[in-house]
């Protein structure tokens, strides 16, 4: 068997692209003041709610630094063929066909850190669990994509930490904080002091002007529900407030 090429069966976790002008000016300047909490070449779906030139909406979203993907259903659909876009059902943003292997429990993790007498800038421990005790500066981004994600320090603003299943974070979380990046929906995050850029669970994602004031610069933990909402919970008093996508 030709060997030259290989297909792997991970899921791609993205984000979905609302436009909601006509505007080409208003298209930018909203990119722009929005691509400072996005990752750099960050897989994206576009729809919109009107009719648009998918071509000229093409160049502004990779001049930005976006790396669209393909269109879901609706006015952008007959387009997509000719910019070689796929065109995705607007129900496959959250995909439960696909999910990494379970995280290890709370009292697993909580041992692994006790364990890390000399902690090294990442260590593994235990099995598919991710230890980082670094602050996190900017333009870092550390990735566990098998398992939790452990982080001990900070993780300052333009960096991100991304996990497979759950991020834990005892620090403050100011950068980008991801997790179920393969799609699993029951990934959770963890942060001792919630003021980030963004948070992302299985491809649902919530900007800072989104996430309710209680949580901010709070212990908190976020999950996300089955119907696609977001839910941010105060550790302290288990008050829960919920973010609809």
């Amino acid at each position: 068997m030709n060997e030259a090429v290989k297909f792997s069966g991970r899921m791609l976790s993205y984000s979905t692209l609302t436009v909601t002008s006509s505007e080409v000016s208003q298209i930018r300047l909203a990119l722009d003041e929005r691509q400072r909490v996005a990752a750099i070449n960050m897989p994206v779906v576009l729809d919109a709610t009107l009719k648009l030139h998918l071509g000229k909406l093409l160049a502004i979203v990779r001049d930005v630094g976006l790396n669209p993907i393909g269109v879901h259903e609706g006015h952008l659909a007959e387009q997509a063929p000719q910019y070689k876009l796929a065109v995705l059902s607007k129900s496959s943003s959250i995909s439960s066909s696909i999910k990494a292997q379970p995280s290890a429990s709370t009292e697993t993790i909580a041992r692994a850190i006790e364990k890390t007498a000399e902690p090294t800038t990442e260590t593994q421990a235990p099995r598919g669990v991710v230890v980082h005790s670094g602050v996190m500066r900017s333009g870092q981004s550390v990735t566990n994509p098998d398992g939790d994600l452990v982080i001990l320090n900070d993780i300052n603003a333009g960096s991100e930490a991304i996990a497979g299943a759950s991020l834990h974070v005892y620090g403050r979380g100011l950068g980008r904080l991801i997790a179920g990046i393969d799609g699993n929906q029951d990934a959770s995050i963890y942060c001792m002091h919630l003021d980030p850029a963004l948070v992302s669970i299985a491809g649902v994602f919530c900007l800072p002007e989104d996430i309710p004031a209680d949580v901010l610069k709070q212990p908190a933990r976020i999950h996300l529900e089955k119907d696609g909402a977001l839910v941010f919970t105060q550790i302290h008093t288990g008050l829960q407030l919920k973010v609809n996508q």
